[in-house]
């Protein structure tokens, strides 16, 4: 797991940003209630951070327990290990905002991040339910996930009662 000093707040400001866009990631270092390690999929955040980032959005960073979030380093290559030494994203990464801090109002998508962890606590966690719904619903935006991540979003309803994905095609990971 890495572990770095870094604080919540975005430390690479955009002029004039387009909006934000929250990242939600799962706290859990174990597959379940195994001693199995369980990790983010680190290239999934880089990947998405440099698309959303260079469009000119804040991302936001958030999991059910705040603060830091594993990583698995012996799974990255060396363009991917280089990237942990980019405080934009650590900062993010080692200090996640825990749900109850997170204001839906702010954000035009959440994208569920993938990684053997995402299976675990973001699929149950209510709190980034009514966040997600809140941020489809009312401010009209986009709800993505990649691989894994797509766990995430396999309970969330409306508040019609129906779920988000009810009669709609999905090709995801777990």
């Amino acid at each position: 797991t890495v572990q770095a000093q870094a604080s919540k707040t975005q430390t690479d400001t955009v002029a004039t940003p387009v909006g934000h866009v929250l990242f939600v990631l799962s706290s859990s270092k174990f597959h379940g209630n195994s001693t199995v390690p369980a990790s983010i999929s680190f290239g999934e955040v880089v990947h998405a951070w440099d698309t959303f980032h260079d469009a000119g959005y804040v991302i936001d960073f958030v999991s059910p327990a705040g603060g830091a979030v594993p990583i698995d380093p012996t799974v990255l290559g060396p363009r991917l290990i280089e990237r942990l030494k980019d405080q934009r994203i650590m900062a993010g990464l080692t200090q996640t905002h825990t749900p109850d801090e997170i204001d839906a109002r702010r954000y035009l998508a959440v994208y569920y991040v993938g990684g053997s962890n995402a299976m675990y606590q973001v699929v149950d966690d209510v709190r980034l339910q009514d966040i997600s719904r809140h941020i489809y619903e009312k401010n009209g935006g986009v709800i993505s996930a990649v691989c894994h991540g797509t766990a995430g979003i396999v309970r969330l309803k409306l508040s019609n009662g129906q779920y988000l994905l009810a009669g709609k095609r999905v090709t995801g990971y777990p």
